[in-house]
């Protein structure tokens, strides 16, 4: 039996906040009446999905200046980010099940696929596809060994230059890296009042860090009793890159997970968008 033949439409709608242009593969004698018409993003996202879905087409999105107000919860008073899309998603249906509900279809995609930074209201964000998406990490958070160059500098020093660490990676979090509490490091760390509680991993203790004259306060934390799932961080710390002058990653500068109370390391490869910034700690 001869393949069913593929027929591709076009269209391109004009928004005033954005622009979007969609290419649509389906089966010829499915066709798309040009008498319907959407005046709003999400009733096209789940229009196009709900009349393909089990045709087996491929819709493809291009964005270019897409504007979204992200609220950072419900109610008039709520604050919004502001993130803006220029990128490009393709979505494949198939005769099976739908995975997604339409509704989520988007923010599903854009979560896996996208890097979105969130910041201030009033800012922007940029979006680019590809990379190791935070939103394929597990939660419960996994851990696994790294062999790649951590360094951190603090006050001009170098306190920290090793091939030997622990990645924690948790759902929407950038990597978390635990390097070895070495005896040259651990002059350099005190005891800092306070303490934190996590559901995986146990009770974190705190360090100050100190370099010649200078302190950074809870620059680095540790969990001296992990649970068993986490044993391999025991005798390890952590650091927070924007309490420190720099953190590498081999030859990539770190920057620090949006917010200042979570301590990823997100680097050129890492995807988010990432919890920390407004609108994000329900994620």
């Amino acid at each position: 039996m001869a393949s069913p033949q593929l027929a591709e439409r076009e269209s391109r709608l004009e928004f005033r906040s954005f622009r979007v242009h969609t290419s649509c593969f389906f089966m010829k004698g499915v066709p798309m009446s040009d008498s319907q018409h959407t005046t709003n993003w999400p009733d096209l996202a789940v229009g196009l999905f709900d009349r393909l879905t089990g045709r087996q087409a491929e819709i493809n999105y291009q964005f270019a200046d897409m504007h979204l107000s992200v609220p950072s919860g419900v109610g008039p008073e709520a604050k919004h980010a502001e993130w803006v899309l220029n990128g490009s998603i393709s979505v494949s249906t198939s005769d099976g099940p739908r995975r997604l509900p339409p509704p989520r279809l988007l923010l599903s995609l854009l979560r896996s696929r996208a890097l979105l930074r969130v910041l201030p209201p009033g800012a922007s964000v940029g979006v680019e596809f590809g990379g190791e998406s935070v939103w394929d990490y597990p939660r419960p958070p996994a851990i696994e060994r790294c062999g790649r160059r951590i360094r951190i500098v603090f006050a001009g020093v170098t306190i920290v230059d090793t091939c030997e660490s622990h990645r924690v990676l948790e759902t929407s979090h950038p990597p978390v890296f635990y390097v070895p509490l070495s005896p040259q490091l651990a002059e350099h760390l005190t005891p800092a009042g306070g303490g934190s509680f996590c559901e995986w991993k146990g009770g974190a203790s705190y360090f100050d860090l100190r370099v010649g004259q200078q302190v950074a306060e809870q620059a680095a934390w540790g969990y001296p009793r992990p649970s068993q799932r986490f044993a391999a961080i025991a005798g390890c710390v952590a650091f927070y890159p924007g309490r420190v002058d720099a953190c590498y990653v081999d030859d990539q500068l770190v920057t620090p997970q949006p917010g200042g109370f979570y301590g990823g390391w997100i680097t050129d490869d890492i995807v988010g968008p990432f919890k920390g910034g407004p609108g994000s700690m329900g994620w």
